[in-house]
């Protein structure tokens, strides 16, 4: 039973090969000859090639696999048969190995495994190996007919002898080596059946080959001329466009050059238009430099004609002042000569009173004081005297005031008069003239001050003047008004001093009078005693006429002092007039000179103004060609920018054309080199085709050793 079986998984085995192997090479019969065809003639002979070696290897490897399983089955089966039946049954038919030495030698002469592209099933391959298998097609027939004649003698033999457990052993082996015979003869036939279904097979893949590869050879033969011609067109066009692109590039050098002569022109041009534009924005310069000059020197000439003119019309005014002034002071003197004949008989008359005054003063100072007392008093009258000579001196000088002082000096009188016929009620009286006095002393003072204030701001405004205006001569005078200002000062406060001294004593007068009238029964008493009231009344009187004496002896201070002024004044206003007069003719000389000088320089600007006029009318007429050169220097700009544009974009295109020529022509060579390859490829497979050697697909080596192992 387990012979059976190993033979069964045998028979499968080895007929699942011979299926496979056949299948490698013979088409399934649901897939038709143009299937086939129309796959092999899409495919490359390469690929055709590659595929076939595939196949070959894949049938190698199973081929080692059943050679490894037969190895495995038979060993065991073998070993059992008798050397005895072996010899018999070699002696009597021939081995698998002498049938099979053919089919070895072919075999070993394809084992290589380097075969590239082979050829399957030659046709005198095919005939040989058909006879062989014919031949041992009959051997194993003819063997299997002697191993039947065998088991029927063993059969008989059996029936007429008992025969051992060897001999049954024997017989079964016979058997058994008769199933496989018989299995072999079926092998065969099938083998052979098999090989001329190969046959046809093969002769049908080689039909398909060579029309395969005969269409490639026309399709190699179609697509190398297509591309031959389609690289002469291309090579034509290239040539053409190369022969073109030089001459554009030739046309485009002249043009770079015709244009950089041009540029190199309008590069010296615009130089020389920069230099022209330079000197004349130089000239222009420096006649706005003489017009400025020429403007500042009129404007310089204008403001002194017009400080000129108000020289003049200051000096005008000094003169019509001072002669007004000069007109004013010579009524003055007549009038203060006048008054002075008149105080000189005033004068006289209070001396005659003074006199009578002083004889009544001795008459009852002799008869009422002491000797001491009237020492003092006469001491005091000697003083006031004096004093009275210089009020006399500074009422001679007096200028303004004459009248007034007449009419007080005889209201004065009359009050003398008055007191002496009276008895002794003109204190009073004496007392409201010297408030009067003081009253306008203060006003004088008021007057004068104020007079002093305005001459000094006056003076003050007229030193600034000058200081802007630096005059020597002017500042000198100024200066002698400043310092005639200080002494007018120095009297103000002097006398501003003695009318608060006068008014200070008035007023312990004032205070003291009072006292006196408190108690009514003294009067009664200074009624009878007579002598003690005129006693303080001429005390009162006293003191009230020193205060008057004072004033008026300050009045008349002052006066002199005003006298002394208004003559240093005229003495002044005399040289300042003689200076005015000569500044006068100076400033009409001066005037005649400007107005020469004016007349010149009216001609001048004429002139000025007529040179300006033309030089505007040069840089207008320089301004419009600076405008009409920097429009053609834009339109040139413009034009050299478009013209690098235009060699830019040529140069860029000729670079890309230059890519373009380097990109064919490497792409001509990878064509030169595809149809170099293809034409290799061609040959090889013509060579491998015609120059291939023979190659036994169903009895190769393995084969030959499947076999041996019977």
């Amino acid at each position: 039973m387990d012979g059976d079986h190993l033979q069964e998984k045998l028979k499968s085995r080895n007929h699942r090969f011979f299926v496979e192997e056949t299948n490698l090479f013979i088409p399934s019969h649901n897939t038709s000859r143009e299937s086939l065809t129309s796959e092999h003639l899409h495919d490359s002979p390469r690929k055709l090639a590659k595929d076939v070696v595939q196949r070959l290897q894949r049938l190698e490897q199973s081929r080692d696999l059943n050679i490894r399983e037969t190895r495995r089955i038979w060993p065991p089966m073998t070993s059992n048969v008798s050397d005895k039946h072996l010899d018999d049954v070699s002696g009597n038919s021939c081995t698998l190995k002498d049938i099979l030495d053919e089919d070895t030698v072919m075999s070993n002469r394809s084992s290589s495994r380097e075969i590239e592209y082979v050829t399957i099933f030659p046709e005198e391959n095919y005939d040989a190996t058909d006879l062989a298998l014919r031949r041992k097609l009959e051997e194993v027939k003819h063997k299997a007919t002697q191993l039947s004649k065998e088991l029927s003698r063993e059969r008989s033999f059996r029936f007429n002898t008992n025969v051992s457990a060897l001999s049954e052993m024997i017989r079964n082996l016979i058997v058994e080596e008769r199933n496989l015979v018989v299995e072999l003869s079926d092998h065969l036939q099938c083998r052979l059946s098999e090989r001329a279904a190969a046959k046809e097979a093969a002769l049908t893949l080689k039909n398909e080959m060579n029309s395969a590869a005969m269409k490639q050879e026309r399709e190699n033969d179609e697509f190398n001329a297509r591309l031959r011609q389609e690289w002469e067109s291309k090579l034509r066009e290239f040539k053409s466009e190369e022969h073109r692109l030089k001459n554009r590039l030739r046309e485009l050098a002249d043009q770079n050059a015709s244009l950089e002569s041009e540029i190199s022109d309008l590069c010296s041009r615009e130089e020389d238009y920069t230099v022209r534009i330079s000197n004349m924005e130089a000239n222009l310069k420096d006649l706005i430099d003489k017009l400025e000059e020429t403007r500042s020197e009129n404007e310089n000439l204008q403001r002194k004609l017009s400080e000129v003119k108000d020289n003049l019309e200051v000096s005008e005014e000094v003169r019509f002042r001072l002669e007004r002034n000069f007109r004013e002071k010579e009524m003055e003197n007549t009038e203060l000569i006048k008054a002075a004949s008149r105080l000189r008989g005033t004068c006289s008359e209070q001396e005659r009173t003074i006199d009578g005054l002083r004889q009544c003063l001795n008459s009852e100072i002799k008869n009422k004081q002491t000797s001491d007392k009237i020492q003092n008093a006469t001491h005091k009258l000697l003083a006031e005297q004096s004093r009275l000579t210089e009020v006399e001196q500074v009422l001679r000088r007096k200028l303004e005031t004459c009248t007034v002082e007449i009419q007080s000096l005889r209201t004065e009188n009359i009050y003398l008069l008055e007191r002496l016929k009276g008895d002794g009620k003109v204190s009073g009286r004496s007392v409201l003239k010297l408030d009067q006095e003081l009253v306008s002393c203060v006003q004088c003072l008021k007057k004068t001050g104020i007079s002093l204030l305005n001459e000094c701001i006056w003076t003050c405004e007229e030193l600034l003047k000058i200081f802007r205006r630096t005059e020597s001569r002017q500042g000198i005078q100024y200066e002698t008004k400043v310092q005639g200002l200080k002494h007018g000062l120095e009297q103000l406060t002097r006398s501003l001093g003695k009318a608060s001294f006068v008014i200070s004593e008035k007023s312990e007068t004032d205070n003291r009078e009072p006292e006196l009238s408190l108690s009514p029964t003294e009067n009664r008493r200074w009624k009878d005693t007579n002598q003690a009231v005129m006693e303080d009344d001429l005390r009162s009187e006293l003191k009230a006429e020193s205060l008057l004496t004072s004033i008026l002896k300050e009045k008349l201070y002052s006066k002199e002092n005003e006298i002394e002024r208004l003559q240093a004044e005229l003495a002044r206003a005399l040289g300042s007039h003689d200076a005015l007069k000569s500044e006068i003719r100076d400033a009409f000389d001066t005037v005649s000179c400007l107005n020469h000088k004016m007349k010149n320089f009216e001609l001048q600007i004429i002139q000025k103004d007529g040179t300006i006029n033309q030089l505007q009318v040069e840089v207008q007429s320089q301004e419009k060609e600076l405008g009409t050169t920097k429009t053609t220097l834009s339109k040139v700009a413009q034009e050299r920018d478009l013209m690098w544009e235009e060699v830019k974009r040529y140069s860029e295109n000729n670079m890309l054309l230059n890519r373009e020529l380097t990109s064919l022509k490497k792409k001509i060579d990878a064509l030169e080199e595809d149809t170099l390859l293809k034409d290799g490829q061609i040959s090889i497979l013509k060579d491998s085709l015609g120059n291939a050697r023979p190659f036994d697909v169903l009895f190769g080596v393995e084969h030959g050793e499947l076999f041996m192992l019977q």
